[in-house]
């Protein structure tokens, strides 16, 4: 209640009669939906130990048809979801799985490593197919407590508290939100070896808000269960290098944050865009520059004196937005949309296509640009002109692709990444 848009359902896995059924959310069917399943098998998941003993581990388990090897399936089964289910007692049922699939099943034990492989599915019906997947030992894992910042935690860590841990060679180990009492326990998925976790750890504690706080520790490896234990943590209070305020369109802005160049970590603004920044003067000079998902990152600014005030003016972008009709049936997983600007030829801004068939490019760089939408790696729509102009959207109308796939010739056919997400 209270939602609006449209859904389309199909099952999983399995040829059905309708392919889908589709309707409005705010006008959804007051009986069952009924679906016809065709022919199928079972596929079963096992987890065993290296030496292939059953194991009775608890977690999830992920099967989907691998679309790239089959095209001419029916629309729902090249679509990128497939079947999800919990393990019980080490085993998954996938009760209804069509017959002569290529399939990809992705499997999570708990405390153990994710495994990812492809497999055979059924090929008679009623058929049930075992997979066994052997998993490794539990990975050990890293625990401590934040107890703050010279206080309480709660008094001295604004929300979403983040903590990042840098093993002594520098790279990093794991990443960690922290529960509410400061609590933090984190598989670490890669071993180490015995110098590494004798040596002195770097652990970032950043929060929304807040500056990044950092502390040098040397973690205790418990022989009995294998965990490092990092122990009760007091970061020190943090002296503020620079203090940041982000605008957009000349206002403060919520859900900002400051990059600062080179570096790996990004600072949270708080509400009305104010951070800061702590850290030793020595680390100075420093560029930096202000970031949201609905603007184009500021101007690079270079910070030189500790204690300065620095406010960063976010972009305007432009926006396209616009609508495709495809043939029934047709799944919007199958076409991928590139934005290709002139001034900018190698590196295209990319967006996903709905299920309504709608699609929005932005913030983008002003300029001119062709639209191109692909099926698989042929291009099936070409438009060249389009002009995007800043703190404007520019409307492309409805696209009419229901005879799609045609080839189009172009010179950008491998467009193939997937959209990145703004910071």
């Amino acid at each position: 209640e209270g939602y609006e848009g449209s859904l389309r359902l199909a099952l999983a896995l399995v040829e059905c009669e309708p392919e889908f059924v589709g309707f409005a959310l705010e006008d959804t069917p007051a009986e069952p939906v009924p679906f016809v399943a065709g022919d199928s098998g079972r596929v079963v998941v096992q987890f065993t130990d290296v030496r292939g003993a059953d194991l009775a581990l608890e977690g999830t388990a992920f099967l989907a048809v691998l679309r790239e090897l089959n095209r001419d399936l029916p629309a729902h089964l090249r679509s990128r979801w497939g079947a999800w289910t919990r393990l019980h007692a080490g085993r998954a049922v996938f009760a209804h799985v069509g017959l002569d699939l290529p399939l990809q099943l992705s499997v999570h034990p708990e405390d153990r490593e994710g495994v990812w492989r492809e497999i055979e599915g059924p090929r008679a019906p009623g058929e049930e197919v075992l997979v066994r997947v052997a998993v490794g030992p539990p990975a050990p894992v890293a625990r401590g407590l934040v107890q703050g910042v010279g206080r309480t935690f709660s008094d001295a860590v604004p929300r979403g508290a983040r903590l990042r841990a840098l093993a002594p060679h520098g790279a990093q180990a794991f990443a960690r939100w922290i529960e509410e009492d400061g609590a933090f326990e984190c598989p670490l998925w890669r071993e180490f070896s015995p110098d590494e976790l004798a040596g002195t750890w770097t652990l970032e504690l950043c929060g929304s808000g807040g500056p990044l706080l950092t502390l040098g520790v040397t973690p205790t490896l418990d022989e009995q269960d294998g965990a490092l234990d990092f122990g009760n943590l007091t970061f020190a209070p943090p002296s503020d290098l620079v203090r940041v305020c982000v605008l957009g369109g000349g206002r403060p802005t919520d859900d900002a944050m400051v990059e600062v160049e080179g570096s790996p970590s990004w600072i949270w603004c708080a509400e009305g865009g104010r951070c800061a920044l702590n850290g030793s003067p020595r680390s100075l000079p420093i560029s930096i520059r202000g970031t949201h998902r609905d603007w184009l990152p500021s101007v690079w600014t270079e910070v030189r004196e500790a204690g300065s005030e620095h406010t960063l003016e976010l972009r305007a972008g432009g926006a396209l937005e616009g609508r495709v009709l495809l043939q029934a049936g047709g799944s919007p997983d199958d076409f991928e949309l590139a934005l290709w600007f002139e001034s900018a030829p190698e590196e295209p801004e990319q967006a996903e296509l709905l299920e309504d068939g709608r699609f929005r490019f932005g913030p983008c760089e002003p300029g001119r640009a062709t639209l191109v939408i692909s099926y698989g790696d042929v291009a099936v729509h070409e438009q060249a002109g389009v002009e995007l102009h800043a703190g404007e959207t520019t409307e492309l109308g409805t696209l009419d692709l229901r005879g799609a796939p045609r080839a189009l010739p172009h010179r950008h056919r491998e467009v193939d990444a997937l959209p990145q997400p703004r910071p």
